[in-house]
């Protein structure tokens, strides 16, 4: 794979470096998703969305100017895919944080329940949620908003919510973001083996893709993705979200927890509601937060990272399908 990777053809990114932060798949997960998409868009949907971020507001990630002006020739595929990645990220980092929005990047299912459960998981808004409001905002010129802990409302227009969509198909493939154990979607569980201040979900966000993708840069790692993937197969034409929040939670019930080494976190037979990392030890229960996961021994293997790849692979191509519906 790694030779595989750096043959592929290399593209020199020139993207502002971000704080840390929680986010699914870190940011380099969230950009190879942007850039896969990019690049399955039909010409219509590529017209149809430069035109929107053309006009959008200029912010710190200054897309009228990467895009150029109403009426300039058509931006090239590598531009698109730039473009694309930084949006990919913003959610993660937008001017004020997240504030209100926090909860709008996963939904908890307790890994004892599965995702057919009754209970309400969206009380505060939720990924899958989130993804079906942005799909009905976005061709309606509807904006989404949000109301902070200050009451004050915050408004996201038609170019910030592709944002969100974007970046929120990668939230949703990342397995942890669709599952928890009363640990935060693994933020409560400690690992070792790529850093000292490290958990199970930043592993799986950030440690693991960084395994996957070598040194390669993230044009190149996209485009191995789709080399490897061979186009559509993988992504079997899902789309809803909530079926997408199932095979997520289904990898972590079966690829992630059980496979944790030097011993498996045991499933909670019940449902805590946790905020990492600050309500970690008083809310997490007692076996969670003294577990520790090895997570070189546990998941830097041939079938682990075969799953990283699959999922950036599938969000890619599955937010790809998604902007085409909405804008064919």
């Amino acid at each position: 794979m790694k030779n595989a990777l750096c043959a592929a053809v290399v593209v020199v990114v020139g993207l502002a470096v971000w704080g840390p932060d929680l986010a699914a798949w870190g940011d380099d997960g969230h950009q190879i998703v942007g850039r896969i998409a990019a690049r399955k868009l039909t010409p219509k949907t590529k017209r149809r969305i430069i035109a929107i971020l053309r006009t959008g507001g200029d912010d710190q990630l200054h897309l009228p100017a990467l895009l150029g002006a109403t009426g300039d020739p058509q931006p090239s595929l590598t531009v698109l895919a730039e473009a694309f990645g930084r949006m990919a990220t913003w959610p993660d980092h937008m001017p004020g944080g997240k504030g209100n929005t926090g909860p709008w990047h996963y939904v908890d299912f307790g890994l004892f329940e599965g995702p057919n459960t009754t209970a309400d998981r969206c009380a505060d808004g939720c990924v899958t949620r989130l993804i079906e409001t942005l799909k009905s905002n976005i061709p309606a010129g509807k904006s989404v908003s949000v109301v902070e802990a200050d009451g004050k409302k915050r408004t996201f227009p038609v170019d910030q919510e592709l944002r969100f969509l974007i970046h929120f198909f990668g939230d949703i493939h990342q397995p942890l973001h669709a599952s928890t154990n009363a640990d935060g979607g693994g933020n409560c569980v400690k690992a070792t083996g790529f850093g000292s201040d490290d958990n199970l979900h930043h592993a799986w966000d950030t440690d693991l893709v960084g395994v996957v993708r070598g040194s390669a840069t993230l044009d190149a790692m996209a485009l191995a993705l789709l080399h490897e993937f061979g186009g559509d197969v993988l992504a079997g034409g899902v789309v809803d979200p909530r079926q997408i929040a199932g095979e997520s939670f289904a990898l972590a019930k079966d690829d992630i927890y059980p496979k944790s080494r030097p011993k498996a976190v045991g499933v909670i037979d019940h449902f805590v509601a946790v905020k990492p990392p600050q309500e970690c030890a008083a809310k997490a229960p007692a076996e969670i937060r003294n577990a520790s996961v090895d997570v070189r021994a546990s998941f830097a293997n041939p079938a682990a990272e075969k799953l990283v790849r699959e999922q950036l692979f599938k969000a890619g191509v599955r937010l790809a399908t998604v902007l085409n519906e909405l804008f064919q």
